[in-house]
């Protein structure tokens, strides 16, 4: 399973942001808007293997300011 949190800075509590947990043998797209407002944060990745056989990799992360655009679908054609 993979996840996104946000954590403000000085506090303990985290909110759960996006989490993926199926599992294929490709790579798989997502994306996340975090609503900072003016308040510092930490955005977190967590990682959690459900056998010793699995393999999770994290890829092209981008921060930017505003909202995430729409995903771009081509097939090519």
């Amino acid at each position: 399973k993979l996840s996104v949190a946000k954590q403000n800075v000085g506090s303990q509590i985290e909110s759960n942001l996006w989490s993926n947990d199926i599992y294929e043998n490709a790579w798989r797209y997502g994306q996340v808007s975090i609503n900072g407002g003016t308040s510092a944060f930490s955005a977190i990745f967590q990682a959690v293997r459900s056998s010793s056989n699995v393999v999770i990799g994290i890829d092209d992360i981008i921060l930017t300011l505003g909202y995430c655009p729409a995903p771009i679908n081509c097939d090519f054609e």
